[in-house]
């Protein structure tokens, strides 16, 4: 289900007694917990946290530009690792300075 106001989203399953594993194409985090009537737990699961050592480079394309107020300007961050690998997960946050910077 969508998480409104976000570009996420969550999921409540009921699962069998045994071990699980839980994959998916992109980064996700998971809160696995149970209970019953005289105890509970809950941890974290996996929180494909990206480590900052590995980050080798961040590279923007295209490096800069302009664009008409109100239209879009779209670029694209690389992040690759000491190998020249791609690290999917790590968050690359875009600041927009200039003249009009709305």
């Amino acid at each position: 289900m969508a998480i409104p106001g976000t570009d996420l989203a969550g999921a409540k399953l009921a699962l069998t007694p045994g071990s699980h594993r839980v994959t998916a194409d992109v980064p996700f985090g998971i809160n696995v917990y149970g209970f019953a009537g005289y105890d509970s737990y809950g941890y974290p699961g996996g929180l494909s946290l990206v480590p900052l050592q590995n980050i080798a480079s961040i590279s923007l394309s295209p490096e800069n530009g302009t664009a008409p107020v109100g239209s879009r300007k779209e670029l694209t961050a690389t992040v690759l690792d000491f190998a020249g690998q791609p690290i999917r997960g790590a968050k690359v946050t875009f600041r927009v300075e200039g003249t009009h910077s709305q």
